[in-house]
């Protein structure tokens, strides 16, 4: 239901007239209140200032000036010279940092400092010329100035009750100001910016607040008030005065020091203050105290906030007040809020709204700073919650699904598996109906499966089930959906590479599928073919799942992750498998936590966004390079987020203006024109968004309201649909290495490996693991590579990824023949000039080990480069005749002026050296010789893969590769060598 609160309307002119007036009835007769302008306006035209009927209702302060000593007759409109010297720098200074003062002055006929002397001549000590008689004369008036002050004070806070108030007085009126702070009632303080007393009659020996002068008079000072008086006005200010109080008195003044001094030069020091001395000393404190004014906040009117139902808001409320104090600014709510949002002490509108309509939002906000400056100010602003299409789209690895508002959910790209729900494995861009339902109410695409929920709280999924990830309680695929369980009370579910968790009605937590790491937070790494509960005890508003970890978020707002943990994407600060859920950090302030592959994102109420895990793409953002990091780092920036998810090497979120931003590695036009990137790019700066969700190596989500899905990135099985944006794959920036590089063996494990029913739940699919390939080769900085096991699919990956950077052979340019065991190089460095292939026996089959001569482009020296792949396990003798062949060929090269390479999986350790060493005379970077006709392989653990070269070049920096992103792509090292040729 729509509630509205109606703005306090601003105080009629005619009102604040009507105030005035009634205090000067009610002080008629010697004394005039004069409100020049009315309260919203100055007390005299200021050059470039606005009119008086154009002014604002309420100034921010109103300066209540008393002057006294006869400075000004009964009835002016001006504070008289000394008072002016403060009243005018104040309200220059107030302007100036855009804030405005009107000024009002309580004026009476008051008596000059002669008057005091009711005995001796002029040269009589001060102390014995004031007579009692000639003091209660010369003060007669302070009475009435004191009510006047209060009926002053109580006419601006009744006109503008949020007004803040100065209060100064000179002479007989600084004494009844002083009086008047005596008896103000306890709502003054926390709205007085400040006090200044000029020669103050009242002053009392030891008052607190701080004196000037010049000289200043000794803190013991009294005066003569003080002196003359029965029964002295108490000091000022009284130990729970927070505001600034200046006592302005010089040594000898007849007011305020009343003492030895003659009485001549003691009254003519009272008269002083407006002299060019006394009067720069005032200008520099009305100055102090001008710029003051901008520490109490000031709401912006008229503040318009716009949110979408369902969709984060994260919007902070506007505040005009000094910088130095903005980050001490508390606020809170004084009015209702829409279901779904709140106001933090910090001043963000925070939440997920779940009303629609137009509130009118009422709060208040203070400088927490100090008690002085406390004053809770108050604002308004206008909410707007405009409704949320149901529609919704969902991402998965390969595939893409869209609930629809009409409760249909279509499906679209592969559909290798039954991941589209369409009864058959036909694929492509087209979107096709999941079955005749038109109920559903949430859709999930996973890496090969898929599930959804439906009103009647029943939960369903269909595609790839080899590790029961369907929840059915088999292990068959199936094309079509079928119900998970006999429960009904269904909320949400998250679907991920190989395992299913949803939430229940109750707030608990359920998952099912692959385990091998825990990642079904059930306490064992034991695959579980029906739903098994996520730890007991805790109570979750969201669950979600990623390649082999997932995380979630308590109602509380606690984040937590499970799962693998090779790179520090659980962020709880380790790289330890956790079977149960591992806290993220210790705050309660999370909204969503998206994992992905290596790394996870979340967002916070507050609109901060942050990241861990791997950031070798520079998918966690910031500033910290492309390091990764075991606890969540924020975004750094100002800007606040609304949404966010992640997906393999890269992360997008939408700000609060609904704008999409993107980061990480975007090969594939996943952020747009930018190839790679830590630092966040605007996407489609022409449309607002109302839901982001990501892929693999693609995203999509809903833009302008609309109910068709826009996607981006890969669109290698159509899962961008008909209208995606397809931009051309893009290499890296070329540059040459001069006749230096980096030669690399790589078995890259065929993707039949991790194909389904394979080894996916050790390593990722071969998709994803090809995109993980070309961002190792880059961070080494790859010139030649040596792929073994490289499949169709693989190469095509590869090319795309990373054709513009290398050319290969022979790719598939022959077939079958040698594309498992292709030469990749930098275009921009070699050139092929020469190529073989060298057949060999492999199991069942021959398979073709290539050999190429490139030609450095810049030198045009020649190099020889051979790749192999032997027969695997117990096929010793198959790789003896490889050997045998392998090194026959190789000889016509060896020798004669050009290095010669070979590399590869060998699949022999020191055998292999022994042969290669002993018969063509290279050497391995690895270490070890030949000489004398024995053999000395090096010393430690062996690999099958081998790099070797000729004698006459240099290597350096040899590595073997098995960093925890390695060991998700390849179950071999991946070795490098520098090589300089001479």
């Amino acid at each position: 239901m729509r509630r509205l609160l109606p703005p306090v309307p601003p105080v009629p002119r005619t009102l604040v007239t009507a105030l005035a007036v009634a205090v000067v009835v009610a002080v008629a007769g010697s004394i005039l209140v004069v409100l020049p302008g009315g309260w919203g306006a100055g007390d005299r035209e200021r050059p470039g200032a606005e009119t008086v009927g154009a002014v604002p209702e309420c100034a921010d302060a109103v300066l209540v000036a008393v002057p006294g000593a006869r400075q000004v007759p009964g009835g002016s409109t001006s504070p008289g010279p000394t008072l002016t010297a403060y009243v005018e720098p104040v309200v220059a200074a107030a302007e100036a940092v855009g804030r405005s003062v009107t000024t009002a002055v309580v004026a009476a006929d008051t008596l000059p400092p002669t008057a005091l002397r009711g005995r001796g001549t002029p040269r009589t000590p001060a102390e014995r010329a004031v007579t009692r008689a000639a003091w209660k004369t010369w003060r007669s008036s302070v009475p009435g100035l004191v009510t006047s002050i209060g009926s002053t004070i109580a006419a601006a806070v009744a006109a503008c009750p949020d007004q803040l108030v100065y209060l100064v007085g000179h002479s007989q009126g600084a004494e009844a100001v002083h009086r008047y702070l005596n008896q103000a009632d306890a709502s003054l303080p926390p709205r007085t910016v400040a006090v200044v007393l000029v020669g103050d009659p009242a002053r009392v020996s030891g008052s607190r607040g701080r004196i000037i002068g010049d000289p200043a008079a000794p803190r013991a000072a009294e005066g003569v008030s003080a002196r003359r008086s029965w029964r002295p006005t108490p000091a000022v200010p009284d130990p729970d005065w927070h505001a600034p109080l200046v006592s302005v008195c010089t040594r000898g003044d007849v007011a305020c020091d009343l003492g030895p001094t003659r009485f001549r030069t003691a009254q003519q020091i009272h008269r002083r203050y407006s002299a060019a001395a006394g009067s720069a000393r005032l200008a520099t404190l009305a100055t102090r105290h001008g710029t003051r004014l901008a520490l109490w906040p000031k709401p912006l009117t008229g503040q318009q906030v716009e949110g979408q139902a369902g969709l984060l808001m994260n919007q902070r409320v506007r505040v005009k007040v000094a910088d130095q104090a903005r980050a001490a600014l508390r606020f809170a709510a004084t009015s209702a809020l829409p279901s779904g949002l709140r106001l933090t002490a910090r001043g963000v509108l925070s939440g997920t709204p779940a009303q629609t309509g137009t509130f009118e939002v009422g709060y208040t906000v203070r400088n927490s700073t100090s008690a002085d400056v406390a004053r809770k100010m108050p604002g308004s602003l206008t909410v707007t919650v405009v409704a949320g299409a149901r529609s919704e789209v969902s991402s998965g690895g390969r595939h893409t699904c869209q609930l629809r508002g009409n409760g249909t959910v279509w499906c679209w790209g592969a559909n290798f598996y039954g991941q589209l729900g369409t009864g058959d494995h036909t694929g492509g861009p087209t979107p096709r109906q999941v079955g005749a339902a038109t109920d559903w109410t949430q859709v999930s695409a996973g890496g090969m499966h898929t599930c959804g929920v439906r009103e009647n709280g029943t939960l369903w999924c269909w595609g790839l089930n080899y590790r029961g990830q369907l929840g059915t309680g088999g292990r068959q695929d199936k094309t079509k959906p079928v119900r998970v369980g006999t429960a009904s009370d269904w909320v949400s579910v998250a679907s991920g590479w190989v395992h299913t968790c949803a939430t229940r009605a109750d707030g608990s937590a359920w998952c099912w599928g692959d385990n091998d790491y825990g990642q079904l937070g059930a306490g064992s790494q034991k695959d579980q073919y029906l739903p098994v509960r996520v730890r007991r005890g805790l109570v979750w508003s969201e669950i979600a799942a990623g390649g082999w970890h997932t995380c979630g978020v308590t109602q509380a707002g606690a984040a937590y992750c499970w799962g693998r943990n090779i790179k520090g994407q659980l962020g709880d600060g380790t790289d330890t498998v956790r079977i149960n859920p591992a806290r993220v950090g210790d705050a309660s302030d999370w909204v969503t936590v998206q994992p992905a592959w290596t790394h996870t994102c979340g967002l916070k109420v507050s609109g901060a966004l942050l990241c861990w895990g791997g950031n070798e793409g520079g998918q966690l953002g910031g500033s910290n390079g492309f390091g990764g990091s075991p606890t969540p780092q924020p975004l750094p920036g100002e800007r606040l987020w609304s949404a966010v998810d992640t997906g393999v090497n890269f992360s997008c979120a939408l700000d609060t203006d609904r704008r999409l931003w993107c980061w990480g590695t975007g090969r594939f036009g996943q952020l747009g024109d930018t190839e790679r990137t830590n630092d966040p790019v605007p996407m489609f700066e022409d449309r607002q968004w109302s839901q982001l969700e990501l892929g693999w190596l693609f995203g999509c989500g809903l833009a302008d309201a609309s109910s068709t899905p826009s996607c981006w990135g890969t669109d290698e099985t159509g899962e961008l649909g008909p209208t995606g944006t397809r931009p051309s794959p893009r290499g890296a920036a070329t540059s040459s290495d001069g006749f230096g590089f980096t030669l690399v063996s790589f078995n890259v494990l065929g993707s039949n490996h991790t194909s389904p029913r394979k080894d996916a739940g050790e390593f990722s699919p071969a998709r994803i693991r090809s995109e993980w390939s070309i961002d190792h080769l880059r961070s080494v900085r790859a010139g030649i590579v040596g792929f073994q096991e490289l499949q169709r699919d693989q190469l095509g990956w590869f090319t795309q990824g990373a054709g513009s950077r290398y050319a290969v052979w022979p790719g598939d340019s022959q077939g079958g023949r040698g594309l498992q065991t292709t030469i990749a190089w930098r275009r921009d460095v070699w050139r092929r000039v020469a190529q073989d292939l060298v057949p060999i026996p492999f199991i069942a089959q021959t398979r073709y080990m290539p050999l190429v001569q490139l030609q450095h482009r810049a030198t045009g020296r020649k190099i020889w480069v051979m790749n192999i792949h032997n027969a695997p396990q117990d096929h010793q003798s198959q790789r003896n005749t490889a050997v045998r062949r392998e090194i026959k060929r190789l000889k016509r090269v060896v020798g004669r002026g050009q290095p010669v390479f070979l590399l590869g999986d060998f699949n022999e350790r020191q055998r292999a050296f022994c042969e290669i060493t002993g018969k063509l005379g290279l050497v391995a970077p690895r270490g070890g010789s030949y000489s004398g006709g024995r053999c000395y392989p090096p010393s430690g653990k062996l690999r099958v893969d081998w790099i070797y070269g000729s004698k006459d070049v240099a290597f350096s920096r040899y590595r073997e590769d098995r960093t925890p992103l390695v060991k998700l792509m390849t179950d071999h090292a991946v070795l490098r060598v520098r090589v300089r040729v001479p």
